[in-house]
């Protein structure tokens, strides 16, 4: 008897833990464009908002560091907002370090129908993070 709630215990725990690593392991201000994670560092902004500026910052093809489509909303001025995102590119080289990270400071406007951005890149790195 002793013996099964002691296993009972064990399996409660370990389901315990692995629900606990795999909540942690989904940031929701984390998203995925390819070979690219970028991570937002600020909870306040809605999701939908989130989404358009790591489409932005991942966009690697754009000519310059400006998104101005601007809404009827804005024609009085945009409500600014600022946010420091993140943006690492695994597997860049064959060799240690592999990965590049870089560090953006992203101005945009905080209405729901302007897209309204501007990015900044701030440092880049390579980091050693995939093996």
């Amino acid at each position: 008897m002793k013996r099964t709630l002691t296993s009972l215990l064990s399996i409660c725990i370990t389901i315990c833990l692995f629900i606990t690593a795999v909540a942690a392991s989904t940031d929701p201000n984390s998203f995925l464009f390819g070979n690219k994670e970028i991570t937002i560092l600020d909870d306040s902004i809605n999701y939908s908002k989130m989404q358009a500026i790591a489409a932005f910052v991942a966009d690697e093809h754009s000519h310059d560091n400006t998104n101005t489509t601007y809404a009827i909303s804005c024609l009085l001025g945009h409500d600014i907002a600022e946010s420091m995102v993140f943006e690492v590119e695994h597997c860049v080289y064959d060799t240690a370090p592999r990965c590049l990270e870089k560090e953006y400071h992203v101005t945009y406007c905080t209405r729901s129908t302007c897209d309204y951005m501007v990015k900044d890149l701030l440092y880049e790195a390579w980091i050693f993070c995939c093996e």
